[in-house]
């Protein structure tokens, strides 16, 4: 899924990729620039399902979504998560993070 955001800008983690698992699916997002993010969902296929169909057994899919204000809220919060130690943003406000401190903007 390609998430496009107009206004808002999503945070870069010092880690780069983050991963969002839960039991049934694994979700890895990667940040392209400030205002696009890549989420790639893997979901588990049963073992038996596997067998039955081989290598066959693919499906893609793609989706864009247009500032869609709820995956990127959720998404700053895993970078937050996943950071080492610093996340870097292209704007000072952060949707979806509270930020307790100076923020240092780059230029």
């Amino acid at each position: 899924m390609i998430h496009l955001f107009d206004n808002d800008c999503a945070l870069l983690t010092d880690t780069g990729v983050v991963n969002d698992n839960s039991p049934t699916k694994r979700i890895v997002y990667m940040n392209l620039y400030s205002k696009c993010i890549i989420s790639l969902v893997h979901d588990e296929i049963p073992e038996g399902l596997k067998k039955c169909f081989g290598s066959n057994f693919e499906n893609i899919s793609g989706s864009l979504f247009l500032n869609d204000e709820k995956v990127l809220a959720g998404y700053n919060k895993i970078c937050v998560k996943a950071a080492k130690k610093t996340v870097f943003s292209g704007s000072t406000e952060i949707l979806g993070v509270k930020v307790l401190g100076e923020i240092n903007v780059g230029k």
